[in-house]
């Protein structure tokens, strides 16, 4: 009865047989199993209970346990009525009282789901494996100690080994020492973290080859999450390296090339200034010989007439004139030949065409005919005056080349409203509706040949004779122009002349009102003195006696150190400090500065024989009270001093 009642509840299949293969019981989960119940089956043999198939290699298995002995165990299946299982049998002999063999006794171990759950495991590993061995990318893991536990077959044509000989290898195995120890290194940072590890690499191969990779590494775990070793994957950027590297010497080439472009840009159109000052230089010449001729002229008729005071006073105001005509063109020559580009002002446009037609009238040759026609309007333009005294000069001097037998240019300003989109030639630009500042270069010229046309904004472009022009005058006039947001139309007719036209964009901007200093009749001083720094012995002695004549004492410094010296020994000596800006040693800026950092409250007027606005940029120190330029006239001087003394009292 124990026996019995024992094997009722154990809960895997139990049967047992005689020697004769008849089933003499089982338990319940037998019956569960085959779907039949022990009456059905005590007394049959598995033929009469099983589909033959079945029966038969049972029959076999039961003939070669009772032949051999011993405890038999296989696979099979097993069923009745469609249900059929996968199982594992574990069958043995059963023996009577008296010890003899009373038949086979055997279990049954269910294994379906297992054998179902292979089958997924392997579909599943069999997807993992053609997944991974299909891509690009090279994959592989490693157990804790760095030993490869597989990989993809990129991974191994990477190496140039099969994969089975890659598994129970280390890094070690196929790479230097020195790219081993570094992979192994950041194996263990991932193993020691738990981080994602990611860099990119060149890595060398046995055969020579050299790639670049770009690897990410994380830890792996089993199926009860315990954890294993590294998983990795890297993609060969060999290429995009590579290009990388070719895009960033290509840029610096660029770059090179293009700071070579420019510099040779800006030296041809300082070649290009140059050569218009050269065109420029006969009528400076002319119109410089002209002014000496009248100082000279007036000055031998005051020698021989030194007892006619009236005609003695006539001469000096001659050559006074003479001299200001002298002053002026000098000014106009160097705001032409200035070398840096100035910041944007407010400049009226009729103005400076105006100042222009007078420059160019004592410039170019008398056979050609120079003239202003504008409107009366406002003509206001936020822009770099220089750049603008550029660009009309260029293009006065080819309105120039282009009359050789002489001619009429006129140059006029105006005010210009498109009401729709014109495209202007030869740029093929549109000219965008709106209001617009019209300036226009009208000469009666033999033409600009309709074939070259297209061709004239070309930079290094040019029809005239080596060593006439560079081809980079209608450039610059281009580039100038459309630096301001404005826009150029050229109309040209062979043999009958060449209308440029230029478009400012017309705003609205509020005329400024400087604050000027008045130059209204002499202003004479209340015996202040001053000290006056100037390196020039003439100018020096020249100004002193001028300011004397005006009521001033005055004391005198060769330069900005000297000056500095004499204001240390009595800070409280002298009311105002007139100085050059350009002097040895010590200039008129650098002692200004020095001034201030003494804490003086001394203010300072700065004369200059060189352009007025500061070709280095260096920015004016705050007690500089006003900056004038050479040559300065006694009215103008007087008044500036008093208004400068006076704002400072």
């Amino acid at each position: 009865h124990f026996m019995k009642a024992l094997i009722q509840s154990i809960p895997n299949p139990i049967f047992y047989k005689d020697t004769q293969g008849r089933y003499q019981g089982c338990n319940p989960a037998f019956e569960k199993l085959i779907g039949r119940t022990q009456k059905e089956i005590l007394g049959r043999t598995a033929a009469e209970v099983f589909p033959k198939e079945q029966a038969e290699i049972f029959s076999v298995q039961d003939n070669d346990l009772l032949e051999k002995g011993g405890l038999q165990v296989y696979e099979s299946k097993i069923g009745v009525d469609g249900r059929v299982r996968d199982v594992i049998f574990h069958k043995s002999f059963y023996y009577d009282s008296f010890g003899n063999t009373a038949g086979i006794i055997g279990s049954i171990l269910d294994i379906t789901e297992a054998k179902r759950a292979e089958v997924e495991i392997r579909k599943q590993a069999g997807l993992i494996g053609a997944l991974i061995n299909n891509v690009n990318d090279l994959i592989f893991y490693k157990d804790f100690n760095g030993v490869y536990l597989g990989c993809n077959d990129e991974f191994a044509r990477h190496i140039g080994k099969d994969k089975n000989k890659i598994i129970g290898t280390t890094d070690y195995d196929h790479y230097s020492k020195e790219e081993a120890d570094q992979f192994r290194k950041n194996d263990l940072i991932v193993l020691e973290t738990g981080k994602t590890h990611h860099n990119e690499e060149w890595t060398h191969y046995p055969d020579g080859r050299k790639v670049y990779l770009d690897t990410f590494k994380s830890r792996f775990y089993d199926s009860d999450g315990n954890l294993i070793g590294t998983i990795g994957i890297s993609r060969d950027i060999t290429e995009r390296k590579s290009n990388e590297i070719l895009l960033k010497q290509s840029k610096k080439e660029l770059e090179d090339a293009l700071r070579s472009l420019d510099e040779a840009q800006t030296r041809m159109i300082e070649q290009e200034k140059l050569a218009a000052v050269g065109k420029l230089a006969g009528g400076v010449a002319h119109e410089f010989n002209n002014i000496l001729a009248g100082i000279m002229g007036f000055t031998e008729m005051m020698q021989a007439r030194m007892h006619k005071p009236d005609f003695i006073r006539q001469g000096l105001s001659a050559i006074l004139s003479n001299s200001e005509r002298g002053a002026r063109l000098v000014k106009q020559i160097l705001d032409f030949s200035r070398r840096s580009i100035g910041q944007r002002t407010q400049i009226d446009l009729i103005e400076l065409v105006n100042k222009s037609v007078i420059f160019l009238r004592n410039t170019m040759p008398e056979t050609i005919s120079i003239s202003s026609a504008s409107q009366d309007m406002e003509a206001l333009v936020q822009a770099d005056k220089h750049q603008l005294e550029n660009l009309m000069t260029n293009l006065a001097l080819n309105a120039c080349d282009a009359m050789p037998n002489g001619g009429e240019l006129i140059i006029s300003v105006e005010p210009f409203t498109n009401k729709s989109p014109i495209v202007l030639i030869p740029s093929k630009e549109t000219l965008p509706e709106g209001k617009w500042i019209l300036v226009t270069f009208k000469d009666t010229g033999k033409g600009i040949p309709p074939e070259i046309m297209s061709r004239i904004f070309e930079p290094f472009y040019t029809t005239k004779e080596v060593g006439e022009g560079s081809g980079m005058g209608l450039p610059q006039v281009y580039g100038i122009i459309r630096q301001h947001n404005g826009y150029i139309g050229i109309e040209s007719v062979p043999e009958k002349g060449t209308c440029v036209r230029l478009y400012f964009p017309a705003k609205e901007i509020s005329k400024a009102d400087p604050n000027k200093f008045s130059n209204a009749g002499i202003a004479k001083g209340n015996g202040e003195e001053l000290l006056l720094v100037e390196d020039d012995p003439t100018v020096r002695e020249t100004s002193k006696l001028m300011l004397e004549s005006i009521n001033y004492r005055v004391s005198t410094a060769q330069n900005g150190r000297e000056a500095l010296a004499m204001i240390k020994d009595n800070p409280r000596r002298f009311k105002l400090i007139i100085t050059d800006m350009v002097m040895p040693v010590m200039g008129g800026l650098h002692l200004a500065k020095k001034l201030i950092e003494e804490n003086s409250e001394l203010k300072l007027i700065a004369i200059t024989g060189y352009p007025s606005e500061n070709d280095n940029n260096e920015q004016v120190p705050a007690n500089v009270a006003v900056t004038l330029q050479k040559p300065l006239r006694l009215q103008q001087l007087s008044n500036i001093i008093h208004q400068v003394l006076n704002k400072s009292g």
